[in-house]
C-alpha cells in the first residue's frame, strides 16, 4: 500500500452536457430525507444569472504527489494519511480510504456558474467503514452546509449519492469530506460531481409529471435495472424490486423500513376534474394500515388508508376520490405506513384521469 500523506493535488476533469441516469436500485433518493433536493431559487435577475458548465466531474484516480500549486482553484487535494485501496470506485478506478482523525478530501471547481447545482459523491461502501462521512459545502469561504452520509454498507451498494442542490454565488464551489462526529471505521474517498439543475428539475430529473386528461406515474425498471422514468416518483429510505408484479404487469417495489416513504407528483395543465387511482399491490405480509397523504400546493388535502395485507389475486388499482383541479396545481402522493409495525410498504402506480366512470 502507497501512502499518501499531506496534500496532493489532481486534476479535474470536466464534461458538458452529458447525461446519465443516477437511480439505481440499491441507491434510496436521499438517506437524509429530501431536504436539499429542489432546486434553491438563484438571487437577482434572470440576466444575471451565468450557467457555468453543465457537468463537473472531479477525478481521484492519479496517486502520484503533484507539485502543491497554492494558486489553484479547481480540483482535488488531500490532506492528513490516506492510503490507497483494494476497492473500485467509479469507473472501475482506484478509491482511497484513511483511518486518520485529521484527514480530509477537498475538492474545488471555479467552473460552476451561479445557478443551482446538484452535487453528487461517489460514496464508497464497506462494512468496515465509517457511519458518519461528513461533506462540508463552501461557496468560496462561506460555508452553506453540512451532510453526512453512511458508508457502513455492503460494498456493492456503492454508486453516486446526491448532497443536494445548492448554488454558488461566487461561481467557486469547494466540498471537504471528513469524518463527522464518530471515527468509527474507514473514511472513504472517491470521485465527485457538480450536474447543473434545469428548471422544474431535481437531482433526479423532472419533479413532477404533467397531466392534461390522463397520467400515470409508474416506478418501473429497464433492462439495466435502473428506474426507466423518474419523472414525478421518489422514494425516501431504502427500497428493491418486488416479485410481485404491479400495474401492466411491470415490476413493483417495496421497503422494510418503518420511515420509507414513495412519492408522486403531478402538476396539472389545465383545469379539470379527475378521477384519482393507486394500484395497490398485495400479500399477507404487507402493512394493514397504510396511508396515502394528498397534497396539493404543499397542503394537506386528504388522507386515505389501505389494507396491502389481502390475498395477492386481490391487487389492482383502487379508487381514492374524484376531485376538481386547477391549471398549475402541484398535487402530491406520499404513500406510507400508517404506524411502525415491521410489515412490508408497497409502492406501484398511481393514475388521475378524466374517466370519471372509473371511480363510481
Amino acid at each position: 500500500m502507497k501512502a499518501i500523506t499531506l496534500l496532493v493535488i489532481l486534476s479535474i476533469i470536466t464534461s458538458c452536457g452529458k447525461k446519465e441516469s443516477i437511480l439505481t436500485n440499491d441507491q434510496s433518493i436521499a438517506d437524509e430525507g429530501t431536504q436539499g433536493l429542489e432546486p434553491s431559487p438563484s438571487d437577482g435577475d434572470s440576466s444575471d444569472l451565468i450557467a457555468g458548465k453543465a457537468n463537473i466531474t472531479i477525478r481521484t484516480k492519479q496517486s502520484n504527489a503533484l507539485p502543491v500549486d497554492t494558486n489553484k482553484e479547481h480540483g482535488f487535494m488531500f490532506s492528513g494519511t490516506w492510503e490507497e485501496s483494494s476497492l473500485q470506485g467509479d469507473k472501475d478506478t482506484m478509491s482511497h480510504y484513511s483511518s486518520d482523525p485529521m484527514a480530509e478530501a477537498t475538492y474545488l471547481t471555479d467552473k460552476v456558474g451561479n445557478m443551482p447545482y446538484c452535487l453528487w459523491a461517489y460514496r464508497m461502501t464497506h462494512p468496515n467503514s465509517t457511519t458518519t462521512a461528513k461533506f462540508s459545502i463552501f461557496d468560496d469561504t462561506d460555508k452553506l452546509g453540512d451532510v453526512v452520509i453512511d458508508q457502513k454498507l455492503a460494498a456493492e451498494a456503492k454508486g453516486w449519492h446526491p448532497l443536494g442542490i445548492y448554488t454558488f454565488s461566487t461561481m467557486k464551489a469547494k466540498v471537504v469530506l471528513s469524518y463527522g462526529n464518530s471515527t468509527n471505521g474507514f473514511l472513504r474517498a472517491d470521485d465527485f460531481r457538480f450536474k447543473r439543475v434545469k428548471e422544474g428539475n431535481d437531482c433526479f430529473g423532472k419533479i413532477y409529471r404533467t397531466v392534461k386528461k390522463s397520467a400515470v406515474i409508474d416506478n418501473k425498471l429497464n433492462k439495466k435495472g435502473k428506474l426507466k422514468s423518474t419523472a414525478g416518483y421518489r422514494e425516501v429510505g431504502t427500497w428493491e424490486e418486488s416479485v410481485h408484479k404491479g400495474f401492466k404487469d411491470s415490476i413493483s417495489r417495496y421497503s422494510y423500513e418503518d420511515d420509507a416513504k414513495a412519492t408522486y407528483t403531478f402538476k396539472m395543465k389545465e383545469d379539470a376534474t379527475l378521477c384519482l387511482r393507486l394500484f395497490r399491490v398485495t400479500d399477507p405480509n404487507s402493512s394493514k394500515n397504510v396511508s396515502i397523504d394528498m397534497i396539493i400546493n404543499e397542503s394537506l388535502s386528504n388522507t386515505f388508508t389501505l389494507d396491502y395485507s389481502l390475498n395477492t389475486s386481490e391487487k389492482g388499482f383502487v379508487s381514492l376520490s374524484q376531485q376538481s383541479f386547477s391549471k398549475d396545481d402541484v398535487i402530491q402522493f406520499v404513500v406510507r405506513k400508517a404506524q411502525a409495525d415491521g410489515k412490508v410498504l408497497r409502492a406501484d402506480a398511481v393514475q388521475m384521469t378524466q374517466k370519471l366512470s372509473l371511480c363510481q
